[in-house]
């Protein structure tokens, strides 16, 4: 559906040529929810932009539907335009205009006819759940609410792409999830092919199949999210998945049973019914401590992890780690290796 084939960005800055996006090469399925995630400034954004081409690749080329749209101008752009929305962190909605007025304005720039468009702003009030809000006015809706306006917005011509820039970021965790929510289910729907741009690894967690991690406007690591999020390659994608994480540990936990017996376990939700822990302690005479854990559902596959303590002799230790070692997806020993 869309490929970024060497894309690169490059802008002129003070004298110096300053590249946003650094030969980037991806493929995004039809149909598919994917996410780019990436501190600031990693050149997220600038590589979405290139999809409707509000950025022009410098160099190398992106296709749409296997077509080459590099050179489009004029009204064939206008034209390609309508078939992509786009969702902004800060809602871009016109604060004079009722929340009617806001959806109907793709639709008059598009000549929709008159007759059409009442119809077609009722059905995008009731997709997104703001049937009874069409004559509010954006200062008197919830964040929530003001971006279900803009994802009406930007489905309003039929688009079959959508770009989400940072589209949760403003909101609670409650509402994030809830918009979340909404985009699963567009998705599923309506077959929309939606690309994801987030700092936030719990969002791509919770929606996207496959995604790509960003540093310095290149591409460091990419496939399927259960994969990169369970057993990460790449040194910065480890980095941004444990910064999200939070297993911390007290200092005083840490002291009282010693940094070395220190093991933390990551599991598919399907090795959790094996007594993984009660045979390493039956069979290789070692105590095993529970010490944090915790199950997330990404893309509604359970993975779970355990930091637990394994003491014992010291060869009795290390044969009880390798045996859970083989036993689940990854495991490493010491704080310091995780």
């Amino acid at each position: 559906m869309i490929r970024f084939e060497n894309v690169s960005v490059s802008f002129s800055q003070k004298n110096r040529e300053l590249q946003a996006v650094k030969d980037v090469s991806l493929h995004i399925k039809k149909g598919q929810i994917y996410g780019l995630v990436g501190a600031s400034g990693a050149g997220k954004s600038t590589l979405l932009r290139t999809v409707n081409l509000l950025e022009q690749p410098t160099s190398g080329t992106v296709y749409v539907n296997g077509e080459s749209i590099n050179h489009l101008r004029g009204k064939a752009l206008r034209r390609y335009r309508q078939n992509i929305g786009i969702i902004f962190q800060h809602f871009n909605l016109a604060a004079n205009k009722t929340v009617r007025k806001n959806i109907e304005f793709p639709l008059k720039a598009a000549n929709v006819p008159k007759e059409q468009i009442g119809k077609r702003v009722d059905e995008l009030l009731e997709l997104v759940g703001l049937g009874d809000k069409s004559e509010e006015y954006p200062a008197r809706l919830s964040g929530g609410q003001k971006q279900r306006v803009g994802i009406a917005r930007a489905l309003a011509n039929n688009a079959n792409i959508l770009l989400c820039d940072e589209a949760t970021s403003a909101l609670d965790p409650e509402t994030t999830v809830s918009i979340l929510k909404l985009l699963e289910d567009i998705n599923k729907n309506y077959g929309i092919t939606i690309i994801m741009i987030t700092h936030e690894i719990d969002v791509v967690k919770m929606i996207c199949s496959e995604m790509a991690v960003m540093k310095d406007g290149s591409v460091v690591e990419s496939g399927k999210v259960i994969d990169i999020i369970s057993n990460p390659k790449n040194a910065f994608t480890k980095k941004l998945i444990t910064n999200s994480e939070n297993y911390e540990l007290p200092s005083e936990i840490i002291a009282q049973f010693g940094e070395g017996s220190i093991v933390k376990i990551t599991y598919l939700g399907s090795d959790a019914t094996e007594p993984i822990l009660s045979n390493a302690i039956k069979n290789h005479n070692v105590d095993i401590s529970i010490l944090h854990g915790k199950i997330d559902y990404i893309n509604h596959i359970p993975v779970g992890t355990l930091i637990v303590s394994v003491k014992g002799d010291a060869r009795d230790a290390e044969n009880a780690i390798d045996y859970i070692r083989k036993n689940t997806l990854r495991v490493e020993v010491g704080i310091n290796e995780f």
